[in-house]
C-alpha cells in the first residue's frame, strides 16, 4: 500500500543527480587534498634540501610551513626560495 501511495504522489525516487554531485565532490575533495599534501612536501623537501639557507634558517622555514599549513608552503614557492638566510660563501658572516 505504501509503494501504491509514493507511486501516485509524482515524486521519483530514482533521481541520480543527487548522487553525480556527490561523486564529484568527492573527486574534487580528493584532488584538492592530493594537491595540498604536494605543495606542503614539495615544500619541505626543498627547504631541507636547499645548500644556502643555514640550519637556523631551514629551521624556521619548517616551522613556518607547520604554524601556517596553507600560506606557508605557498610563501616559501613565492619568495621563500631567495630568502636571505644563507650561508657566506667563505663559511664565516660578512
Amino acid at each position: 500500500m505504501t509503494f501504491l501511495a509514493q507511486a501516485t504522489d509524482g515524486t521519483n525516487y530514482s533521481d541520480t543527480s543527487s548522487g553525480w554531485f556527490f561523486v564529484i565532490f568527492v573527486i574534487l575533495g580528493i584532488a584538492l587534498v592530493v594537491a595540498y599534501l604536494m605543495l606542503f612536501i614539495g615544500a619541505l623537501v626543498g627547504i631541507l634540501r636547499s645548500p644556502t639557507l643555514t640550519t637556523g634558517g631551514k629551521l624556521l622555514w619548517v616551522v613556518v610551513i607547520f604554524v601556517f599549513q596553507l600560506l606557508g608552503p605557498l610563501v616559501w614557492f613565492i619568495w621563500g626560495r631567495h630568502a636571505q638566510l644563507s650561508r657566506s660563501p667563505y663559511g664565516t658572516a660578512h
